[in-house]
């Protein structure tokens, strides 16, 4: 892993902003571009992801995500997670 040794205080909510050659270098264009964050032991690791939305249901980034009407983004599972719960909802109550 490459260190650029730039230090960056959180903002008063916990936020942090990217410089913006920063984002010029990896190609954040602002709402557009997503990050993918984890951990890895005392480390937060922010990866660049493609140009792929996340779902709305899973939150999981992929390049087989399709988008519905109304710009809604799903994956393979969330259409899964949906399509039970819209059925449960017609399923009538005993």
């Amino acid at each position: 892993m490459k260190k650029i040794g730039l230090i960056k205080g959180l903002g008063k909510f916990g936020r942090i902003t990217f410089p913006s050659e920063l984002r010029r270098t990896l190609g954040i264009k602002g709402s557009e571009s997503y990050v993918e964050m984890s951990i890895e032991n005392e480390a937060i690791i922010i990866e660049k992801c493609g140009e792929s939305k996340p779902c709305a249901i899973t939150g999981k980034v992929s390049d087989k995500n399709k988008v519905y009407i109304g710009n809604i983004v799903l994956s393979s599972e969330g259409e899964k997670i949906l399509l039970q719960q819209l059925i449960d909802i017609e399923k009538p109550i005993e």
